[in-house]
């Protein structure tokens, strides 16, 4: 056995070098691969999706939540702490443009996998502060029914 492999013994954190955490027995092609089945789903499912109108602003709105999806794959030495607040943040208001544009589809999955990679990659304070917006913004744009379809006062 190396040196490297018994000096992190079972239940160790991998090293903690430069690059992205690799939590252990977590494939990276695992996250992958599920950020490409979000994505894919949001594809297939959120409409309208079109050209013009409401169905362009759809289309943007998946763009720009596809690209912060896959953002979470880069090593944080590629994307230093500040930048990924800022790209997690608007990651999180175009997840909730998106469920409050979108008639229908999974686009809410975007907003529970940048939350939970909030977690992972801002310190605490930042993490919870960021959190919380992301639970007003999509709560809010659920319980004022705001978009397609729906008054603008749940009570009126």
């Amino acid at each position: 056995m190396s040196a490297s492999v018994s000096a992190t013994g079972p239940g160790s954190a991998p090293d903690s070098g430069p690059g992205p955490r690799v939590a252990p027995r977590q494939d990276p092609r695992l996250h992958g691969a599920v950020t490409l089945a979000v994505i894919a789903s949001a594809v297939v499912t959120v409409r309208p999706l079109g050209v013009d109108g409401r169905g362009l602003a759809v289309a943007a709105l998946i763009t720009v939540n596809a690209v912060a999806l896959m953002a979470r794959h880069l090593s944080e030495s590629r994307l230093p702490p500040r930048a990924a607040l800022l790209w997690l943040t608007l990651g999180v208001v175009a997840a909730a443009a998106l469920i409050g544009t979108a008639r229908t589809g999974s686009g809410y999955l975007f907003a529970y996998f940048l939350v939970g990679h909030i977690g992972y990659r801002l310190p605490l304070r930042q993490a919870l502060s960021l959190a919380a917006l992301a639970g007003l913004l999509c709560g809010g744009v659920l319980f004022f029914r705001l978009g397609p379809g729906h008054e603008l006062l749940p009570w009126a």
